[in-house]
């Protein structure tokens, strides 16, 4: 059975400081301070280098349906004040990145695609009559993603976005990270 896969892109309008986003995105070990959905985060290898590539954490984290999620990300590609990309594995398989941009109004744009799929048979049962329901729950986890981080960074969230995309085959994946680029 082939596992069933996602592509959500969450998009948030901060007013504020990009140092102050960008250190509370990569303070992994704070990170379940202030998200909601995070049950648990471990750091599972510390990096060796100084912009944190390298790094892997797993995620314990409870959708507001109920339902959990076990996986861990590495940091596989890091620009400061700028991108970070991730590796996930486990109950969520596949990449992740955060894109922080100026907006030409003075405000900050951060932009995470995620797209995943899941080895978990009855996600992938359901998948053809729930997406939409799994969609609206990554929409309130990520929706309380953004204003947590706006919170530990001491910044205004002004606007969420959150849009899932159709599912992409592995070459698209490839090709729709690399026009982040």
């Amino acid at each position: 059975m082939k596992a069933a896969r996602y592509h959500f892109v969450s998009e948030y309008i901060f007013q504020g400081e990009r140092q102050a986003i960008w250190r509370a995105l990569v303070d992994f070990e704070h990170i379940g301070q202030w998200w909601k959905g995070l049950k648990r985060l471990e750091i599972v290898r510390h990096s060796a280098s100084d912009d944190g590539t390298g790094l892997i954490y797993r995620n314990y984290v409870r959708a507001p349906l109920g339902y959990t999620f076990d996986y861990s990300c590495e940091v596989v590609g890091v620009d400061p004040l700028r991108r970070l990309d991730l590796l996930a594995a486990g109950e969520l398989v596949g990449r992740g990145r955060f894109l922080l941009v100026d907006d030409s109004d003075g405000t900050l744009r951060l932009t995470f695609h995620w797209m995943v799929e899941t080895p978990r048979v009855w996600i992938t049962l359901l998948t053809p009559i729930a997406r939409p329901i799994f969609g609206r729950n990554h929409h309130r986890m990520m929706t309380s993603f953004g204003a947590g981080l706006a919170e530990a960074s001491n910044t205004t969230l002004l606007a969420v976005r959150n849009t899932a995309l159709s599912p992409a085959g592995r070459d698209e994946v490839e090709q729709r990270h690399h026009a982040l680029d």
